[in-house]
């Protein structure tokens, strides 16, 4: 289970936003990537693991089911708010 999601703002254009951060998983630091948008319903998240970590989570032996799984804890721990935000552009 991810724990200490922490989101970095890089970038705002209106509604969007670009992102990257990092989650821990047990000892280990992954790293991500990401924009929010908005849609009908509300808004939208879409975060991806870095090569760098992905590599990580081969070498832990995740499965890519396994790793598609904790996407979408990702996903949505940032959309629903559980994730530490970090202004960098200070907006």
């Amino acid at each position: 289970m991810l724990e200490d999601i922490e989101v970095s703002v890089k970038l705002r254009d209106g509604l969007i936003r670009l992102f990257s951060g990092r989650a821990r998983l047990g000892d280990r630091t992954l790293k991500f990537e990401g924009i929010v948008y908005p849609s009908v319903g509300g808004p939208n998240v879409s975060a991806h693991f870095t090569d760098e970590s992905l590599k990580i989570l081969e070498e832990m032996g995740y499965a890519p089911f396994d790793v598609e799984k904790l996407q979408e804890q990702l996903n949505t721990a940032i959309l629903n708010g559980d994730a530490r935000m970090v202004d960098e552009l200070g907006e």
